[in-house]
Protein backbone atom coordinates (compact mmCIF):
# COMPACT_ATOMS: atom_id res chain seq x y z
CA UNK A 1 0.00 0.00 0.00
CA UNK A 2 1.52 3.25 -1.33
CA UNK A 3 1.06 6.35 0.57
CA UNK A 4 0.15 9.73 -0.86
CA UNK A 5 2.69 12.25 -0.71
CA UNK A 6 1.37 15.37 1.14
CA UNK A 7 2.61 17.73 3.36
CA UNK A 8 1.88 16.41 6.72
CA UNK A 9 3.80 12.97 5.82
CA UNK A 10 6.67 14.45 3.48
CA UNK A 11 7.19 17.56 4.71
CA UNK A 12 10.40 17.85 2.39
CA UNK A 13 10.11 17.19 -0.98
CA UNK A 14 12.82 17.01 -3.74
CA UNK A 15 12.64 19.12 -6.57
CA UNK A 16 14.45 19.28 -9.82
CA UNK A 17 15.11 22.56 -10.85
CA UNK A 18 15.78 23.41 -14.26
CA UNK A 19 18.36 25.47 -15.92
CA UNK A 20 16.59 28.91 -16.30
CA UNK A 21 16.81 30.19 -20.07
CA UNK A 22 17.47 33.53 -19.23
CA UNK A 23 21.09 31.71 -18.06
CA UNK A 24 21.79 29.64 -20.92
CA UNK A 25 20.65 33.36 -23.36
CA UNK A 26 23.53 35.19 -20.98
CA UNK A 27 25.72 32.75 -21.11
CA UNK A 28 25.99 32.23 -24.86
CA UNK A 29 25.81 36.29 -25.00
CA UNK A 30 28.90 36.39 -22.78
CA UNK A 31 30.77 33.89 -24.65
CA UNK A 32 29.64 33.73 -28.34
CA UNK A 33 27.96 36.86 -28.96
CA UNK A 34 30.41 39.30 -27.03
CA UNK A 35 33.76 37.47 -28.67
CA UNK A 36 32.51 37.45 -31.98
CA UNK A 37 31.03 41.71 -32.39
CA UNK A 38 32.63 43.07 -29.39
CA UNK A 39 35.43 45.89 -30.07
CA UNK A 40 38.59 47.27 -27.86
CA UNK A 41 36.46 49.55 -25.99
CA UNK A 42 33.49 47.62 -25.05
CA UNK A 43 35.80 45.17 -23.85
CA UNK A 44 38.30 47.20 -22.01
CA UNK A 45 36.10 50.26 -21.05
CA UNK A 46 32.67 48.82 -20.12
CA UNK A 47 33.10 44.67 -19.86
CA UNK A 48 35.99 44.23 -18.13
CA UNK A 49 35.47 46.60 -15.23
CA UNK A 50 32.03 45.28 -14.97
CA UNK A 51 33.24 42.13 -14.08
CA UNK A 52 35.64 43.35 -12.25
CA UNK A 53 33.08 45.19 -10.18
CA UNK A 54 30.68 42.42 -9.73
CA UNK A 55 33.34 40.03 -8.51
CA UNK A 56 34.68 42.84 -6.01
CA UNK A 57 30.79 43.19 -4.99
CA UNK A 58 30.18 39.87 -4.62
CA UNK A 59 32.70 39.25 -1.62
CA UNK A 60 31.67 42.65 0.03
CA UNK A 61 28.10 41.13 -0.38
CA UNK A 62 29.25 38.19 1.55
CA UNK A 63 29.95 40.39 4.53
CA UNK A 64 27.51 43.24 4.13
CA UNK A 65 24.47 41.71 2.92
CA UNK A 66 24.45 38.12 4.23
CA UNK A 67 25.76 39.08 8.04
CA UNK A 68 25.46 42.96 8.05
CA UNK A 69 28.34 44.13 8.59
CA UNK A 70 29.75 47.17 7.09
CA UNK A 71 33.38 47.27 5.45
CA UNK A 72 34.74 50.02 3.47
CA UNK A 73 38.04 48.43 3.05
CA UNK A 74 37.33 46.03 0.21
CA UNK A 75 39.46 48.04 -2.48
CA UNK A 76 42.59 47.79 0.19
CA UNK A 77 41.81 44.19 -0.44
CA UNK A 78 41.85 44.30 -3.82
CA UNK A 79 44.95 46.15 -4.11
CA UNK A 80 46.94 43.47 -1.96
CA UNK A 81 45.28 40.57 -4.65
CA UNK A 82 46.56 42.99 -7.49
CA UNK A 83 49.92 43.20 -6.86
CA UNK A 84 50.22 39.78 -5.45
CA UNK A 85 49.51 38.48 -8.13
CA UNK A 86 52.10 41.05 -10.13
CA UNK A 87 54.04 40.12 -7.97
CA UNK A 88 54.42 36.18 -8.90
CA UNK A 89 53.74 36.66 -12.44
CA UNK A 90 56.83 39.48 -12.47
CA UNK A 91 59.13 37.55 -10.24
CA UNK A 92 58.48 33.82 -10.36
CA UNK A 93 56.81 33.46 -14.24
CA UNK A 94 57.36 29.81 -14.49
CA UNK A 95 54.04 29.71 -11.63
CA UNK A 96 51.52 30.21 -14.54
CA UNK A 97 49.00 32.52 -14.44
CA UNK A 98 46.48 30.07 -12.77
CA UNK A 99 48.81 29.60 -9.78
CA UNK A 100 49.91 33.82 -9.77
CA UNK A 101 45.99 34.37 -9.31
CA UNK A 102 45.24 31.55 -6.54
CA UNK A 103 48.73 33.12 -4.75
CA UNK A 104 47.27 36.63 -4.79
CA UNK A 105 43.66 35.35 -3.63
CA UNK A 106 45.54 33.82 -1.18
CA UNK A 107 47.66 36.39 0.42
CA UNK A 108 44.64 38.88 -0.34
CA UNK A 109 43.29 36.44 2.64
CA UNK A 110 46.09 36.16 4.60
CA UNK A 111 46.31 40.13 4.80
CA UNK A 112 42.06 40.21 5.79
CA UNK A 113 42.38 38.15 8.25
CA UNK A 114 45.67 39.98 9.64
CA UNK A 115 42.92 42.77 9.82
CA UNK A 116 40.07 40.50 10.92
CA UNK A 117 41.88 38.91 14.42
CA UNK A 118 41.94 41.74 15.91
CA UNK A 119 38.60 43.11 15.07
CA UNK A 120 36.75 39.93 15.83
CA UNK A 121 35.35 41.43 18.93
CA UNK A 122 33.94 44.81 17.49
CA UNK A 123 31.16 45.13 15.09
CA UNK A 124 29.04 47.67 14.05
CA UNK A 125 30.10 50.83 13.27
CA UNK A 126 33.50 49.96 15.17
CA UNK A 127 33.98 47.34 12.41
CA UNK A 128 33.51 49.74 9.34
CA UNK A 129 36.24 51.99 10.88
CA UNK A 130 38.74 49.25 11.66
CA UNK A 131 38.11 48.38 7.12
CA UNK A 132 38.43 52.04 6.80
CA UNK A 133 42.00 52.00 8.59
CA UNK A 134 42.95 48.89 6.66
CA UNK A 135 42.32 51.00 3.36
CA UNK A 136 44.22 53.69 4.64
CA UNK A 137 47.17 51.56 5.35
CA UNK A 138 47.05 49.75 2.48
CA UNK A 139 46.53 52.13 0.11
CA UNK A 140 49.96 54.21 1.89
CA UNK A 141 52.10 50.49 1.96
CA UNK A 142 51.77 50.15 -1.71
CA UNK A 143 52.61 54.06 -2.56
CA UNK A 144 55.32 54.48 -0.23
CA UNK A 145 57.37 51.27 -0.90
CA UNK A 146 58.38 51.40 -4.84
CA UNK A 147 58.98 47.79 -4.78
CA UNK A 148 55.65 46.74 -4.83
CA UNK A 149 55.15 47.99 -8.76
CA UNK A 150 58.42 47.24 -9.44
CA UNK A 151 60.14 50.64 -9.40
CA UNK A 152 58.49 52.02 -11.88
CA UNK A 153 58.51 56.08 -12.11
CA UNK A 154 54.81 56.19 -12.85
CA UNK A 155 53.62 54.50 -9.90
CA UNK A 156 51.77 51.90 -12.06
CA UNK A 157 51.79 48.64 -12.68
CA UNK A 158 51.59 46.87 -15.64
CA UNK A 159 49.93 42.95 -16.06
CA UNK A 160 52.82 40.97 -17.24
CA UNK A 161 52.52 38.46 -20.61
CA UNK A 162 49.18 36.67 -20.19
CA UNK A 163 49.24 33.54 -21.52
CA UNK A 164 47.30 30.09 -20.07
CA UNK A 165 48.03 26.99 -22.26
CA UNK A 166 49.98 28.16 -24.67
CA UNK A 167 47.09 31.05 -25.61
CA UNK A 168 48.08 34.78 -25.41
CA UNK A 169 45.60 36.66 -23.43
CA UNK A 170 47.20 40.34 -24.06
CA UNK A 171 44.28 41.09 -26.28
CA UNK A 172 41.70 42.90 -25.09
CA UNK A 173 39.08 39.59 -26.29
CA UNK A 174 41.78 37.52 -24.20
CA UNK A 175 41.40 39.81 -20.92
CA UNK A 176 37.38 39.21 -21.34
CA UNK A 177 37.80 35.89 -21.50
CA UNK A 178 40.10 35.38 -18.68
CA UNK A 179 38.11 37.64 -16.34
CA UNK A 180 34.32 35.85 -17.10
CA UNK A 181 36.23 32.92 -16.28
CA UNK A 182 37.59 33.99 -13.09
CA UNK A 183 34.02 35.58 -12.06
CA UNK A 184 32.13 32.38 -13.11
CA UNK A 185 34.37 30.25 -11.09
CA UNK A 186 33.67 32.55 -8.65
CA UNK A 187 37.47 32.81 -7.75
CA UNK A 188 37.62 35.78 -5.14
CA UNK A 189 40.66 37.40 -7.00
CA UNK A 190 40.08 40.78 -8.32
CA UNK A 191 43.15 41.85 -10.27
CA UNK A 192 42.47 44.49 -12.87
CA UNK A 193 43.84 42.84 -16.12
CA UNK A 194 45.81 46.14 -17.60
CA UNK A 195 47.38 48.76 -15.81
CA UNK A 196 46.92 49.63 -12.19
CA UNK A 197 48.08 51.82 -9.52
CA UNK A 198 47.51 52.35 -5.80
CA UNK A 199 44.70 55.31 -6.36
CA UNK A 200 43.16 52.59 -8.61
CA UNK A 201 41.85 50.99 -5.03
CA UNK A 202 41.81 54.53 -3.38
CA UNK A 203 38.93 54.76 -0.74
CA UNK A 204 36.39 55.89 -3.50
CA UNK A 205 36.67 52.33 -4.98
CA UNK A 206 35.56 51.02 -1.69
CA UNK A 207 32.48 53.44 -1.80
CA UNK A 208 31.85 52.41 -5.22
CA UNK A 209 31.42 48.74 -4.89
CA UNK A 210 29.88 49.61 -1.62
CA UNK A 211 27.18 51.64 -3.52
CA UNK A 212 26.70 48.54 -6.04
CA UNK A 213 25.19 46.21 -3.24
CA UNK A 214 22.80 48.94 -1.50
CA UNK A 215 21.72 49.82 -5.37
CA UNK A 216 21.92 46.27 -6.92
CA UNK A 217 20.48 44.53 -4.08
CA UNK A 218 21.92 43.36 -1.23
CA UNK A 219 22.16 39.66 0.24
CA UNK A 220 21.67 38.76 -4.05
CA UNK A 221 24.13 37.53 -5.92
CA UNK A 222 22.31 38.77 -8.71
CA UNK A 223 22.62 42.41 -7.42
CA UNK A 224 25.73 42.64 -7.63
CA UNK A 225 25.72 41.97 -11.65
CA UNK A 226 22.82 44.44 -11.64
CA UNK A 227 24.32 46.86 -9.37
CA UNK A 228 27.72 47.18 -11.55
CA UNK A 229 26.40 47.29 -14.79
CA UNK A 230 24.12 50.09 -12.94
CA UNK A 231 27.63 52.06 -11.81
CA UNK A 232 29.67 51.20 -14.91
CA UNK A 233 27.24 51.91 -17.54
CA UNK A 234 25.61 55.13 -15.47
CA UNK A 235 29.09 57.57 -16.23
CA UNK A 236 28.94 56.76 -20.15
CA UNK A 237 25.01 57.02 -20.55
CA UNK A 238 25.44 60.81 -18.28
CA UNK A 239 28.16 61.65 -20.95
CA UNK A 240 26.14 60.76 -24.34
CA UNK A 241 23.54 62.34 -22.96
CA UNK A 242 25.76 65.62 -21.88
CA UNK A 243 27.34 65.61 -25.58
CA UNK A 244 23.34 65.17 -27.51
CA UNK A 245 21.53 67.56 -24.97
CA UNK A 246 23.82 70.01 -24.62
CA UNK A 247 26.59 69.81 -27.62
CA UNK A 248 29.99 68.89 -25.39
CA UNK A 249 29.06 72.73 -23.64
CA UNK A 250 28.86 70.51 -20.18
CA UNK A 251 32.18 70.24 -18.41
CA UNK A 252 33.03 66.29 -17.69
CA UNK A 253 33.53 67.50 -13.92
CA UNK A 254 30.29 68.94 -13.96
CA UNK A 255 28.90 65.42 -15.03
CA UNK A 256 30.92 63.35 -12.69
CA UNK A 257 28.87 65.86 -9.69
CA UNK A 258 26.05 64.83 -11.20
CA UNK A 259 26.66 61.46 -10.97
CA UNK A 260 27.09 61.88 -7.39
CA UNK A 261 24.57 63.08 -6.55
CA UNK A 262 22.60 60.58 -8.26
CA UNK A 263 23.88 57.79 -6.52
CA UNK A 264 23.79 59.77 -3.41
CA UNK A 265 20.17 59.96 -3.95
CA UNK A 266 19.41 56.35 -5.22
CA UNK A 267 21.13 55.32 -1.79
CA UNK A 268 18.72 56.85 0.08
CA UNK A 269 15.99 55.95 -1.89
CA UNK A 270 16.54 52.41 -1.86
CA UNK A 271 17.48 52.27 2.01
CA UNK A 272 14.41 53.54 2.69
CA UNK A 273 11.83 52.43 0.11
CA UNK A 274 13.14 49.05 -1.12
CA UNK A 275 16.24 47.99 0.83
CA UNK A 276 16.55 45.25 -1.71
CA UNK A 277 17.68 47.09 -4.39
CA UNK A 278 16.80 46.96 -8.33
CA UNK A 279 16.77 43.22 -7.97
CA UNK A 280 13.67 43.71 -5.80
CA UNK A 281 12.70 46.20 -8.91
CA UNK A 282 13.34 43.61 -11.48
CA UNK A 283 11.48 40.51 -9.99
CA UNK A 284 8.43 42.97 -9.32
CA UNK A 285 8.50 43.99 -12.80
CA UNK A 286 9.00 40.20 -13.93
CA UNK A 287 5.88 39.14 -12.06
CA UNK A 288 3.22 41.59 -13.05
CA UNK A 289 4.39 40.80 -16.66
CA UNK A 290 4.07 36.80 -16.14
CA UNK A 291 0.27 37.67 -14.95
CA UNK A 292 -0.40 40.66 -17.40
CA UNK A 293 -3.33 41.31 -18.40
CA UNK A 294 -4.64 40.22 -15.11
CA UNK A 295 -4.63 41.97 -11.76
CA UNK A 296 -1.77 41.83 -9.66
Amino acid sequence: MSIPVVQETAPLLLVQRRIPWALIGLLVLAFVVVPLWGNDYWLNAILIPFLVLSLAGLGLNLLTGYTGQTSVGAAGFMAVGAFASYGFLLRLPELGLPVALLGGGIISALVGLLFGLPSSRIKGFYLMVTTLAAQFFLEWLFVKFPWFYNYGSSGTISAPKLALFGHDLNTPLGRYLLTLVTVLLLTWTAIYLGTASASSFDINRSFQILFIIIIGGMGSIAGNFVGAAFISLLPIFLSHAGQALFGGSVDAGQLQNLQKIIFGVLIIVFLIKEPEGLIRLLHNLRDRVRQWPLRF
